[in-house]
C-alpha cells in the first residue's frame, strides 16, 4: 500500500469512527443474513468499519423509474435500513481487497422495485434492434449502481441470491478494462489458470441450461442447473450469480464448481466455508 493509499484508508477509518453503522441496525443485519453472521467477530468489526465509511463516501437516491425509461429522484435518502444492507453487501466481497476497490463509482440509485432499462442489441450484420428489459439491479459503465430496494431486502438469506453482491462483482469485473468474467487478478492467479477453471464450468452451466429449456416448463421442477440459470447467460453473469453464491450459499457453490470456488477464495482471500458463526 503506498503512501496515498494508507492517507485514503486513514481517512475513511476516520469518517467511519466519527459516523459508525448504527449497532442495533447492525446487529439485526448481522442476525438476517447468513453471509455476515459466520464471519468472525473480527471480520464483522472490519466489515462495519468498511460499511460505515461505504455509507459517508457513496451518494444514495431514492429513484423513482418513469415510463420512458429515466428516473425521477425524491427529497428524501432511500431507507435507512436498504441503505445498510447494500453498504454491507456492497463491502464484504472487499473484505481483503480493500475499499480502493470500488472508487471508481460515487452514486447508488435505489428503486422501489423492479424496473425497466432500455437495451441495444446489435446481431453483429449492422442491425440494432431497441427493447426494454425488466431489471432488479444494473451497472452503468463508470457511473452509479442501481438496486430495487425490495430486491436488497430479499438478498443475503442464505439461498444464493445477493443483487448487491451481483453488481459489484460486475464492477470488480470492470476493473480489469472490460466487463467479461475476467477481473482484476492478483500476481498469484495467472489468467490461464483464471480459464482453466471458469471455461469448463460456465460450459457445463450453458449445458446444463439448455437442458432444462428444451425438456420445458412441465418437468422444470427436475432442473439441471447446479446454480440459478442466469449463470449461462454469459462469462460475464456467470462470474457474478458464482460470487453471490461463494458468500450466500458457498457449500452448493463448492459441490457444483469446485475449482470456481477455490479460485474465488484465492482471488477475494476469503473462505466462507471454513467461517463459523461469531457468538
Amino acid at each position: 500500500m503506498n503512501w496515498f493509499a494508507r492517507w485514503r484508508d486513514r481517512r475513511r477509518r476516520a469518517l467511519a469512527a466519527a459516523h459508525p453503522v448504527p449497532a442495533e441496525a447492525w446487529q439485526l443485519l448481522i442476525q438476517a443474513s447468513p453471509c455476515l453472521n459466520r464471519l468472525a467477530l473480527a471480520d464483522r468489526a472490519e466489515l462495519a468499519v468498511l460499511a460505515a465509511a461505504f455509507l459517508c463516501q457513496k451518494t444514495f437516491l431514492k429513484a423513482v423509474p418513469q415510463p420512458d425509461g429515466t428516473f425521477a429522484y425524491g427529497d428524501q435518502p432511500p431507507a435507512a435500513d436498504i441503505c445498510l444492507a447494500i453498504a454491507a453487501f456492497a463491502c464484504l466481497p472487499v473484505l481483503r481487497l480493500g475499499l480502493d476497490s470500488l472508487r471508481s463509482w460515487r452514486t447508488v440509485i435505489v428503486t422501489p422495485g423492479e424496473y425497466s432499462l432500455r437495451r441495444l442489441d446489435d446481431d453483429g450484420s449492422g442491425v440494432v434492434a431497441e427493447y426494454d428489459e425488466a431489471v432488479v439491479g444494473d451497472m452503468s459503465d463508470y457511473g452509479p449502481l442501481t438496486f430495487s430496494a425490495e430486491d436488497v431486502a430479499l438478498s443475503g438469506r442464505g439461498d444464493g441470491y445477493n443483487v448487491v453482491i451481483h453488481e459489484v462483482t460486475h464492477r470488480l469485473d470492470a476493473a480489469a478494462g472490460a466487463v467479461d468474467g475476467v477481473p482484476e487478478l492478483p500476481a498469484a492467479i495467472s489468467s490461464a489458470e483464471w480459464a482453466a477453471a471458469f471455461a469448463p464450468a460456465y460450459a457445463d452451466a450453458q449445458t446444463r441450461f439448455e437442458r432444462d429449456r428444451h425438456r420445458g416448463q412441465r418437468h422444470r421442477a427436475r432442473t439441471a442447473a447446479l446454480i440459478d440459470d442466469y449463470a449461462a447467460e454469459s462469462p460475464e453473469e456467470f462470474l457474478a450469480v458464482c460470487a453471490e453464491y461463494f458468500f450466500d450459499d458457498p457449500a452448493t457453490l463448492q459441490a457444483a464448481y469446485p475449482a470456481v470456488y477455490a479460485l474465488l477464495s484465492r482471488w477475494l482471500s476469503q473462505e466462507p466455508l471454513s467461517s463459523q458463526p461469531a457468538s
